[in-house]
């Protein structure tokens, strides 16, 4: 080391400034490196101290030892542009780019160096250009690259949006379509269970490319507020929980999709994932208020039980042993008592100590969710749904057993959570949307509060504060994270991971169709531009059966309305949750879906030989019974995350083209059987087109996997002729 430091002494020692001790520590680390990498280190931190002048001489020594590479000329386009040289600092950029087309970092500087020459259309090509190179090693790099450098990345993300928004605004310019439907193709997803405490919020999101942990700085005194990473990998934690103490976060994750769910500890200090369980699949838990316990339902194929577990000395415990299904758990507040839901009509109550076990309620006929404590323990709200479909809230005093109706008319609630020992929050549903409420205990009476026309997901409460926090979607907004103060009223916006702009979006036309028993809402998409002469292709949307379309912001209504599609969405019957679908409900399915395409083949607008249908997850179900009843009816039919069923072993003539996508991962079909069903169809004369997804479940939870789903769906159906009437 004895020449290098003499090196280090003769050439650098004099000019740099002493009274930076900080500085002198970082050369020390490079003592074993190339002179190169120190002058790049040095010219790197007199470029943050605003010494552009110094640190484009460093830049300059270093080329001077070394071939020209990205980063110093990144550097010197940066100095350059900081000194008022624009056109040096563009060749530069250029003569980076020349050596790494696709550096995210180098076009992000360029486009800064366009908007000092006054070109915005130039800006925000490069600023394209470097969302895309960003997404790109997010998305490559979720697994392997350190959590520093993928939260580099992302607040490069979010600062290349904001100056193309900012540059947009500035000088009137649109987006371009394919701008526009890139940007509704990779808008990240946040998955709906959070935790907050007095630092912030902790969510689950994909926007680094699988979902992952991400935390938001929070507290009323903190206004800048942008998200972290705190985890990457192939653990999507999901049912986020905060430790009531300690520096911990608690999820459940399964590893790419499969629906085998275990709990996870993770520990905020050591930034360190520890799994806590391992026997089925534990997806439902709770952690004990006083923080000692948490209980789990343990689902095997035949049997679902409850566990306790000790999250730091380990040791499971077993608490219910029937096998009979079992959901929404709930602890009381003096951490001894567990109250769930048994079969969707009891509610159950189990003491730890002494252990005991009583039934609370049983209610044949209808169906029971949700429980609450309320602060003392002795009250438990739930919700109680009648055949017909309409819910109460209701409460029951545990001591004395008695039950009553606090709800003063029926409506559709759901997710009680107690605000004070008077008043109660809860979701209502309101033509298709959810809605906040608060109930009042002595009247009855039920007050909506907070945003309205908007899917409100379920909220938690902070009483000692007066406040709720929920996730929000509504026409504008794939999802926001809000705050609502809840004597007021308001609500803040703290999050929103997209950048979708207001004017770009499509809304929803409501259309009620007349059927049998009842009125089926439908909601139309249609396409911004000028309308053909023949008028717009159609896409029929069949959705899964975990809940009804709301006519919210939504990736695929959004792209294929943009991509010259009608989008249509129908409210199909649904069957009552956990129950099966029955023969008689199914047709009845299939007949309110060819009630839709009659009526749009009656409108102007739409284009009755460009029908096409497009299943997600069950709704493949209705789609290839609906296909199979009338084959020569539509031009084409797109199975997302498809189920299997026998009556479709037999290949059927006559069917229209068919694009399948399956996750090799998903654990809802035999994907092999599924296949051979595809093949022998296609030896039928079908034209079936497989894509296969791998690495992916279900659910499809990769960014990238969504956008390559919208972007096969739509060149799959333009390439697809009308049918012939």
């Amino acid at each position: 080391l004895r020449p290098f430091a003499h090196w280090i002494e003769s050439n650098f020692a004099a000019a740099f400034y002493r009274e930076h001790g900080d500085r002198l520590a970082a050369i020390g680390r490079w003592l074993v490196g190339p002179p190169e990498d120190l002058f790049s280190l040095i010219a790197e931190r007199e470029y943050r101290d605003g010494r552009y002048t110094e640190a484009l001489v460093w830049v300059d020594r270093a080329k001077r030892l070394t071939e020209d590479n990205p980063k110093l000329l990144l550097l010197r386009c940066s100095c350059e542009r900081k000194l008022g040289r624009a056109e040096a600092a563009r060749y530069s950029c250029e003569q980076g780019l020349s050596i790494n087309s696709s550096d995210p970092f180098l076009h992000s500087e360029l486009a800064q160096v366009f908007l000092a020459l006054n070109q915005p259309n130039l800006a925000l090509s490069s600023l394209s250009n470097a969302q895309r190179g960003l997404r790109k090693r997010l998305l490559v790099g979720y697994s392997f690259q350190d959590l520093e450098s993928e939260n580099v990345l992302y607040r490069a993300l979010i600062e290349a949006n904001q100056t193309a928004r900012k540059v947009r605004e500035t000088f009137g310019i649109s987006r371009t379509h394919e701008q526009i439907l890139e940007e509704i193709a990779w808008t990240p997803q946040l998955h709906k269970s959070f935790a907050v405490d007095n630092s912030g919020i902790y969510f689950s999101a994909n926007a680094s490319g699988r979902y992952n942990l991400w935390f938001l700085p929070g507290g009323k005194a903190s206004r800048a507020r942008e998200p972290v990473v705190l985890t990457n990998g192939d653990l999507a934690p999901f049912r986020i929980r905060r430790h009531p103490s300690l520096k911990r976060i608690y999820f459940v994750a399964d590893q790419g999709g499969h629906y085998q769910y275990h709990l996870y500890a993770f520990d905020l200090i050591h930034q360190a994932i520890r799994q806590l369980t391992s026997g089925g699949s534990e997806a439902e838990y709770e952690p004990s208020p006083d923080g000692h316990l948490l209980v789990f339902k343990r689902e095997r194929a035949t049997s679902q039980d409850l566990y306790t577990v000790d999250p730091d000395r380990g040791g499971e415990r077993r608490v219910t042993s029937n096998g009979a299904e079992k959901r929404d758990l709930v602890w009381s507040p003096d951490s001894n008592r567990i109250v769930y839901v048994e079969n969707s009509r009891s509610l159950v109550e189990v003491r730890l100590e002494p252990a005991r076990q009583r039934m609370l309620l049983d209610l044949a006929g209808s169906e029971v969710r949700g429980p609450a404590f309320d602060a003392s323990g002795e009250r438990l709200a739930f919700v109680v749904t009648d055949p017909t479909g309409l819910t109460s809230i209701q409460m029951i005093d545990l001591a004395s057993g008695a039950r009553s109706n606090v709800t003063s008319r029926p409506g559709r609630y759901i997710d009680p959570k107690w605000i004070d020992d008077q008043h109660l929050l809860v979701r209502e549903m309101v033509d298709d949307y959810y809605e906040l409420a608060i109930i009042d205990l002595i009247t009855g009476e039920v007050h909506p509060l907070g945003p309205r026309q908007g899917v409100v997901y379920p909220a938690e409460v902070r009483p000692s504060t007066g406040e709720a926090f929920f996730f929000l979607a509504d026409q504008k907004t794939a999802t926001s994270l809000e705050r609502l103060t809840l004597t007021t009223g308001d609500t803040e916006r703290l999050l929103s991971m997209d950048w979708i702009d207001e004017r770009e979006i499509v809304s929803a036309n409501t259309i009620s169709i007349e059927e049998s028993e009842r009125t089926v809402n439908t909601y139309l998409y249609l396409p911004p531009e000028p309308q053909p002469k023949e008028g717009w292709p159609c896409v029929i949307w069949l959705h899964g059966s975990s809940g009804d379309f709301s006519p919210r912001w939504n990736a695929y209504a959004q792209y294929f309305a943009h991509s010259g599609f009608a989008f249509a969405a129908v409210n199909f019957r649904t069957s009552p949750e956990s129950k099966p679908v029955t023969p008689a409900l199914a047709a009845q399915q299939a007949v309110e879906v060819e009630r839709l395409r009659e009526f749009l083949g009656k409108r102007r607008d739409i284009d009755s030989r460009k029908v096409f249908l497009i299943g997600v997850s069950d709704g493949t179900r209705i789609l290839q019974d609906v296909l199979r009843a009338s084959p020569g009816i539509y031009a084409g039919a797109v199975e997302y995350s498809p189920i299997s069923e026998s009556r479709w072993e037999t290949p059927q003539p006559g069917l229209p083209p068919i694009q399948v996508f399956v996750g090799t991962n998903d654990p809802e079909i035999s994907v092999l059987k599924r296949l051979w069903q595809i093949l022998r169809q296609r030896l039928a004369g079908t034209r079936v087109e497989v894509v296969t997804l791998f690495g992916e479940g279900h659910d499809l939870r990769g960014l990238a996997c969504n956008a390559r789903v919208l972007e096969e769906t739509a060149r799959f159906l333009r390439g697809l002729p009308p049918k012939q009437q």
